[in-house]
């Protein structure tokens, strides 16, 4: 039988300890399940002490948009507003002069 080989973790060139790590995928023609996986948050964590550490794999959408995608959709929503408001508003052309 032959001796287990512990399990790698590679780094980016010029990773230093301590710092965020981050990475996304896509996978075309394929969903979770046919993946073996199902949506949620997964944490591994390794190590003791000052040398402890951990991953997270979070699988599946966040729940709560960013604030930039709020701040879009409120900037949308008042263009809208304006250009409606715009559109009611009588023009110079349409205002008949009583004085005539």
């Amino acid at each position: 039988m032959m001796p287990m080989m512990p399990p790698e973790l590679i780094l980016p060139a010029g990773y230093v300890s301590g710092n965020t790590l981050s990475d996304g995928a896509t996978w075309n023609s394929a969903s979770f399940s046919s993946l073996g996986a199902t949506p949620g948050t997964y944490v591994w964590t390794w190590g003791s002490g000052a040398h402890a550490d951990s991953f997270t794999l979070q699988i599946g959408a966040a729940a709560v948009p960013e604030s930039s995608t709020w701040a879009m959709i409120l900037l949308g929503f008042a263009g809208l507003g304006y250009a409606g408001w715009r559109s009611r508003r009588p023009q110079a052309s349409d205002v008949v002069a009583l004085g005539s």
